[in-house]
């Protein structure tokens, strides 16, 4: 940063502002110009952890998943997840359980210790979950899951108004005999909208 400052022929005070996009901080564009020629110039790369340090944050979403991020169909939550994440500033750290309680707990941990800003907590069917006490440190939402007392925020799809829909334009196709195969536990309908 000293050599940037030099460079750009300002103070470390106004690189710091510059890069971290201070809004409180009023900077004349030229001024502005001179500092990211000298950061590319350069090649000046800030330190993350030094910058967390100072926030208190660490510009990462933790994304725990058991078996959503190896799905095909599901690949779309996760990149939804990390487009969303970048945009705002933010990188997402997936770890996929495979279901494995052990591997659960780990990721939850591992989180906690890497101190992340929040947490996406994903199942591969929804239904109802009993999350690990440490997630309570952290904004956290569960996705296509949900707890019964309603803790914690939760995503999950409407399916009683999906399979509504699908009947009614069934229905008005003209069928009379419609058949429905579920391949997962029933989720009472009182837990179905959020």
């Amino acid at each position: 940063m000293k050599d940037v400052a030099k460079l750009a022929g300002v103070s470390q005070t106004t690189v710091s502002f510059v890069i971290n996009n201070n809004p409180d901080i009023k900077i004349p564009a030229e001024t502005k110009d001179r500092v990211w020629a000298a950061v590319l110039e350069l090649g000046y790369r800030p330190n993350i952890i030094a910058r967390g340090l100072r926030s208190n944050r660490t510009y990462t979403i933790g994304f725990i998943s058991e078996e959503i991020a190896t799905t095909p169909f599901a690949v779309q939550i996760v990149h939804g997840a990390q487009d969303q994440a970048w945009e705002s500033g933010y990188i997402i750290l997936l770890i996929n359980t495979g279901g494995n309680p052990e591997m659960k707990e780990a990721a939850i941990n591992e989180m906690h210790d890497r101190k992340v800003d929040g947490i996406v907590y994903a199942t591969m069917y929804h239904r109802e979950v009993q999350p690990h006490e440490l997630l309570r440190e952290f904004p956290t939402v569960l996705l296509d899951c949900f707890v019964a007392v309603h803790s914690f925020p939760s995503i999950v799809p409407d399916e009683v108004t999906g399979g509504r829909e699908a009947t009614e334009y069934l229905l008005a196709k003209g069928h009379r005999r419609i058949g429905l195969i579920n391949d997962s536990e029933p989720v009472p309908a009182k837990y179905g909208r959020f």
